[in-house]
């Protein structure tokens, strides 16, 4: 049967932690703890297991701590550190975040030094405000600690492709060589592509654009002229000379002589008289 003074704490206890509170037996209890709300997004629930002893609250009651959830699976013997067991929830990230047996026995020696401070009170209720206070403190600093470690990933990275080879560093000799090589290539696919345009061609506009593609350049027709009279620069004479009309210059040459003696006779006829 339990003490007036536990079952006065218990009342207490049922009406501030409600459906978090259940009573196991008449000198035992169990509390649903969590970790502060908004403080970080690591899910996380312990249960607080209190045995009542027969000198409370003068003495601590018998304390233990059961992880329903964000518990680390244990690894089975053998097995490789990296490996996954079959145990082990694959969630993203909750596995480098669970708590470890480590941890589960930081938060109970902080529970028996907040009964140790309590003793002849009460204090049911302050362990549980210390363990939802002590839980959060570490699952912020197990947070914490992950997103260093990612930002020390993300600047490894970051290192590593700085100190990578940017290729070969660019030279006029370099650049010149590439020009080359690609005007040759250039000129290639445009020769190409004019083939196939005067193939598509009838056979008349074929041969015409033929004869137009394969003209002398102006600066051709210089650079020949320059370099002197030759049996190419005869044809290419007469060729010019062939296209010019010539009769146009005649026919100019005709009227003007015919003015000019139509104004001698006008000359001469005023002397005559």
């Amino acid at each position: 049967m339990a003490s007036e003074a536990i079952l006065e704490e218990r009342e207490v206890l049922e009406s501030i932690l409600a459906d978090d509170l259940e009573v196991t037996s008449d000198d035992s209890l169990q509390v649903k703890v969590e970790p502060e709300e908004g403080t970080t997004s690591i899910t996380v629930l312990l249960l607080l297991k209190i045995k009542y002893t027969p000198g409370y609250p003068d003495e601590m009651p018998e304390i233990s701590i059961e992880i329903v959830q964000g518990a680390m699976p244990e690894r089975e013997e053998g097995a490789e550190e990296d490996g996954d067991s079959d145990d082990e929830d694959d969630e993203e990230g909750e596995g480098y975040m669970r708590l470890t047996k480590e941890d589960t026995e930081t938060l109970l020696q902080r529970l028996r030094e907040a009964g140790e401070e309590n003793l002849g009170m009460a204090m049911v209720y302050t362990l549980v405000m210390q363990l939802k206070e002590s839980l959060t403190e570490l699952l912020v600093a197990k947070q914490a600690a992950q997103d260093m470690e990612e930002q020390l990933e993300q600047m490894k990275v970051q290192e590593a492709e700085l100190a990578a080879p940017k290729g070969t560093p660019v030279t006029r000799e370099r650049f010149e060589a590439w020009k080359k090589k690609f005007e040759a290539e250039l000129r290639e696919l445009r020769k190409r592509q004019l083939e196939e345009e005067i193939k598509a061609l009838p056979p008349k506009e074929r041969k015409e654009r033929e004869t137009y593609e394969h003209r002398l350049t102006g600066r051709q027709i210089f650079e020949t002229k320059r370099l002197g009279p030759s049996a190419g620069d005869e044809d290419l004479e007469e060729d010019e000379a062939a296209e010019v009309d010539y009769s146009q210059y005649d026919r100019e040459h005709r009227e003007d002589d015919e003015d000019d003696k139509e104004e001698g006779i006008l000359l001469a006829d005023s002397d005559s008289d």
